[in-house]
């Protein structure tokens, strides 16, 4: 069954019944749905950790086969994120959704609903026009064309890529592990600061401490006799550029000339990852486990923005001679 030219018009209840009923992806919870000039969403997105979150979404309409949204606000557990950092975290939050239909093109969601409505087996729609009026989100469709025959086909949710979820199995895996944690006097310094942290501020106090756990992690590994000495070569002599008053390297130099501190810092932080065992790695954070899983997540990220695979790849093709 086709129809032509059809105008919807679609409260908050209605887009929030939508949603729940027919676009079901994998670790997001919408608990809060406004229409009121823009959308406003509240939910929790489980990913590694279940992060609640805040968002006001602005509809810039649609191109293509694509609806582009705007996030024009965003809170992560009540925090304001600054504009900056919003592509960032978009593109962490839906990496393995691309193909999927849904991928972040600067700070905009371009969300292919021809790949999403694929899910819905006996529907089939053509936007031509998406547009919020005050509490009302006005759709305009060119059609819409149901098969009748499919109707009870249930709706498929939405995934992962496979690759994603082999990297979620170990993430688990990482979370899971039970190690006796290091006791030094970081421990005792970390306690105090923790125990003087704001009451409202409690639940947060990992994040927190998150940068003083990195340092503490580099300097405890340091003095741990299974952490190979290539790996302490190779991050002491990063620490020593990093604090180092002057230019070491000649800026003409190809590809590590020209180095900032943070390539340098990420550089040591990934030799870490890949080259010391996961064991020793979770011993020496102070925090929780899965905290160590967001430090991987996040130099495998910002490695790609600095000169840390450059460096990264230089080491390896010196590993691969001397060895």
């Amino acid at each position: 069954m086709q129809i032509s030219n059809v105008d919807i018009k679609l409260n908050s209840d209605d887009l929030m019944s939508f949603i729940n009923d027919f676009v079901k992806i994998k670790g997001l919870e919408i608990k809060i749905l406004k229409i009121n000039n823009s959308i406003e969403v509240e939910g929790v997105f489980k990913k590694v950790l279940a992060l609640g979150f805040k968002a006001t979404l602005d509809i810039l309409g649609v191109e293509g086969d694509n609806l582009v949204i705007e996030f024009s606000k965003a809170k992560l557990m009540s925090v304001g994120i600054l504009k900056p950092f919003r592509k960032i975290g978009l593109k962490i939050a839906l990496k393995g959704f691309k193909n999927q239909g849904i991928l972040v093109k600067e700070d905009k969601i371009l969300v292919g609903y021809k790949k999403i409505l694929g899910n819905i087996p006996f529907l089939n729609l053509d936007f031509k026009e998406l547009k919020i009026q005050g509490e009302v989100l006005n759709i305009g469709l060119e059609k819409i064309d149901v098969e009748l025959s499919k109707i009870k086909e249930p709706v498929l949710e939405i995934e992962v890529r496979d690759d994603i979820e082999e990297e979620e199995k170990t993430d688990d895996y990482i979370m899971s592990i039970d190690v006796q944690k290091v006791e030094d006097m970081y421990t005792s310094s970390r306690e105090y600061v923790v125990k003087h942290i704001p009451e409202k501020a409690k639940d947060y106090k990992d994040y927190i401490m998150f940068l003083p756990d990195i340092v503490a992690l580099i300097f405890r590994l340091l003095k741990d006799n299974r952490v190979p000495m290539k790996t302490k070569a190779v991050v002491g002599a990063s620490l020593g550029y990093v604090v180092c008053p002057f230019d070491i390297l000649p800026d003409k130099i190809p590809f590590v000339g020209a180095l900032d501190d943070l390539s340098v810092i990420f550089f040591a932080l990934n030799r870490i990852i890949n080259d010391v065992d996961i064991n020793v790695i979770l011993e020496n954070w102070q925090g929780e486990n899965e905290f160590v899983v967001i430090l991987r997540k996040t130099v495998e990220f910002f490695s790609g923005f600095t000169g840390a695979n450059n460096l990264d790849n230089i080491y390896e093709v010196i590993d691969v001679i001397t060895n």
